[in-house]
């Protein structure tokens, strides 16, 4: 595994593939690095063909970098904190923003990730086809189904179950057979929640959004307005940007997220507001001239709306 910085090429991670065999049954690996775009601490945890790779960085501009592996694998991605974007064979980047989860469609070699969080934390999980039969088998079928066709809900929700998970798995220290026992049980935990989560969803019938290319347009009208979201687009804008009408538009959106399109925009600037006001690092006024509010008063309105309390608050 090859993790490269690519604004400057530089190394930022290599480790050797994990020797299968018994003798060795939990192969582990730290890195602490110090980019021009921040600092980044990333851990591995390898057993039985499974990766697990904990990020945790704090970046003062975006870091993009380039992840090689020796044979092709299947991504997911449990994106803890921050925002980040993955890009693999060739396909438009996915998003995931704060406690949002997903895998990557087909198996991939090299992809390209994007740390856009100025405080990032994700656990990444890539599983080799031997993994993959294994879990198969071990689990049972009605559970998993065909793991590495698995097709999750556009970017799910992390429940408070997979984040302690997840976070297990990231504070494992136990070694050897103990090692991989824990870690085995927690992931195994994690895809029988995933698989829950699958199963409700093949049960939903959609009115609006019918079809994969339906939910494609609407999924990227949602990364479009969050990477628009101090100038979105009006609804009309939207509407052609994707191909598809303002009606249906409307209608698929709040059928997909639970929530108007401007609505779920909404609540994304207000959660990104409060993080910043929490760690004291920004006022209320930077930050409604730069989530696009016209006024400190306007953005202070919409904050009380959404929390119950003024964005003035948060001051000591």
């Amino acid at each position: 595994m090859l993790i490269r910085n690519e604004s400057d090429q530089t190394l930022i991670f290599k480790s050797a593939e994990a020797p299968d065999n018994a003798r060795i049954p939990l192969h582990r690996a730290h890195t602490a690095v110090k980019t021009e775009e921040g600092q980044v601490q990333l851990q591995q945890q390898v057993f039985e063909g499974t990766h697990l790779f904990f990020v945790h960085a704090e970046l003062h501009t975006p870091l993009q970098t380039r992840w090689n592996c020796t044979d092709e694998k299947k991504l997911l991605l449990l994106n803890l904190e921050g925002e980040a974007g993955i890009r693999a064979g060739g396909k438009k980047e996915k998003l995931f923003t704060r406690l949002q989860y997903n895998t990557i469609s087909g198996q991939v070699k090299s992809f390209r990730m994007t740390l856009r969080g100025n405080r990032q934390r994700f656990l990444l999980l890539l599983l080799d086809k031997k993994s993959i039969s294994g879990l198969a088998k071990e689990i049972r079928r009605a559970l998993i189904a065909e793991v590495s066709g698995w097709k999750l809900p556009e970017n799910g929700r992390l429940s408070l179950a997979m984040t302690s998970l997840a976070e297990n798995m990231a504070g494992c220290r136990l070694d050897g057979e103990k090692g991989k026992l824990f870690l085995r049980g927690q992931l195994y935990a994690l895809l029988a929640l995933l698989a829950d989560v699958q199963e409700q969803h093949a049960k939903t019938v959609y009115r609006y959004c019918k079809t994969d290319y339906d939910m494609e347009r609407i999924s990227f009208a949602r990364e479009y307005l969050l990477r628009h979201y101090d100038l979105p687009p009006t609804l009309k804008e939207l509407s052609r940007i994707i191909g598809m009408n303002e009606y249906k538009l409307k209608r698929a959106f709040r059928e997909v997220y639970g929530n108007s399109v401007f609505g779920y925009l909404t609540d994304y600037k207000m959660e990104l507001a409060r993080k910043e006001l929490e760690t004291g690092q920004r006022t209320a006024s930077e930050l409604a001239y730069d989530l696009g509010y016209s006024s400190l008063q306007h953005f202070s309105k919409v904050f009380r709306k959404k929390f119950g309390f003024p964005p003035g608050a948060f001051k000591k």
